[in-house]
């Protein structure tokens, strides 16, 4: 059988851009009981109102966590941002905190770093973070009708679909967020057994196994890298 992960999200075209709403004020007792503090610090948001859809789907070449992963700073986390979407952990949201997002990498690398090493204690997260999609999906609705109506308008349930160019029917899952979609990744990453490493010349995460077009025993995420090290070890031995 031909498993396929798929996520319809939204991105803007016109790019995600760093947003500092200030810091916290002093709220008055009036302002905390009543109307709370709103928004403050940075966030990631995007640059205008104008939306497009994009369909991510499994590829294991470049896995979306993995290169949210190897994002390292705010200026490479938007313009990432602006290719693949805000990777929220709901549905509808516009923008997100600095801090959310460095608590989501965090939690994804942790869970990466553990594959990598394959400890065990990773599955009860794996499955855990699966269930906050279960949940997301959940916890607007209020009556069996509009279940189900969100579930066809989300195409959350699985689906036999048929690939362009190809007359061999897959199975896909889309989850619910592109948060979501980054567990089922590493999910996947782990159960089908791929391996994590880290380039010995750019310390960046990648896979190899079935679908990454790298042999198992690759030291280099990339060609660039791999010319880089050689490079680098001429240069030492004729120093």
């Amino acid at each position: 059988m031909t498993l396929a992960v798929e996520l319809n999200w939204f991105y803007c075209p016109d790019g995600v851009q760093l947003f500092d709403y200030g810091p916290a004020p002093a709220p008055t007792q009036q302002k905390r009981v009543l109307l709370g503090t709103g928004p403050h610090g940075r966030y990631f948001r995007r640059a205008t109102e104008k939306t497009c859809l994009i369909t991510h789907d499994l590829n294991l070449k470049a896995p979306l966590v993995q290169r949210f992963i190897n994002s390292r700073t705010d200026d490479a986390l938007c313009k990432l941002f602006s290719k693949i979407g805000i990777p929220s952990q709901q549905m509808g949201i516009d923008e997100i905190s600095v801090d959310d997002v460095m608590k989501s990498k965090a939690t994804l690398k942790s869970m990466h770093d553990r594959i990598a090493s394959w400890s065990p204690d990773v599955i009860p997260d794996l499955n855990e973070a699966l269930d906050d999609e279960r949940r997301e999906i959940l916890k607007n609705f209020d009556s069996l009708n509009s279940l189900v109506e969100r579930y066809q308008s989300a195409r959350l349930l699985p689906q036999v679909m048929l690939p362009k160019g190809s007359m061999t029917p897959q199975l896909a899952f889309r989850p619910a967020t592109l948060y979501g979609f980054m567990i089922f990744e590493l999910a996947i990453m782990a159960t089908g057994g791929h391996r994590l490493h880290t380039c010995e010349y750019c310390s960046r995460a990648f896979a190899t196994g079935t679908g990454t077009n790298r042999r198992s025993k690759s030291k280099y995420c990339d060609t660039t890298c791999r010319t880089a090290a050689h490079r680098a070890r001429n240069k030492a031995l004729t120093a």
